[in-house]
């Protein structure tokens, strides 16, 4: 079914506020669930990556790799940030509060990192990092190295 924009925009719009009506518990769980999923296929499509040549078949892999964390958060109906920030249509519509907006991206927030933090946790203790002798941890902290360091417009322009 092909939905015209101002359906689109009525769909969100009922999205946004049945999310920002969620209960806290709820809410923080189905975060740190999203958090999960979206550090798995991370770690998923650096997997994929790993010791594969030439380098760019290796992006490819890990770029069809990496989606499947973004089907399991769907799929779940977990509660992703970068999904949540649509919660501003309802807001323009005066149909959710300011204040139950940046309540539910505070805790969808919260609840992202908390579960991003675990699943890192785990592939560091569990020495996740060490398969391919150590080529993964290399490639993983050479990708964190990358991100750091490019300036905030380049950053903003990315995201």
């Amino acid at each position: 079914m092909i939905y015209t924009p101002s359906e689109i925009e009525e769909r969100y719009s009922k999205a946004g506020i049945s999310k920002a009506e969620l209960p806290t518990l709820k809410t923080f769980l189905l975060a740190v669930f999203a958090g999960i999923y979206i550090a798995l296929g991370a770690f998923g499509s650096q997997v994929a990556a790993t010791e594969v040549e030439p380098a760019a078949l290796g992006k490819f892999m890990g770029a069809l790799i990496f989606p499947v964390g973004l089907l399991m958060v769907i799929m779940a109906g977990a509660e992703l940030f970068t999904g949540n920030s649509l919660i501003i249509i309802p807001v323009l519509e005066k149909k959710v509060g300011i204040k139950g907006m940046l309540r539910n991206w505070g805790i969808v927030y919260a609840g992202n990192l908390t579960g991003s933090i675990f699943v890192a946790a785990m592939l560091t203790y569990s020495h996740a990092y060490s398969i391919f002798g150590g080529k993964l941890a290399e490639a993983v902290v050479a990708t964190a190295q990358t991100k750091v360091s490019i300036s905030f417009t380049d950053a903003l322009l990315k995201g």
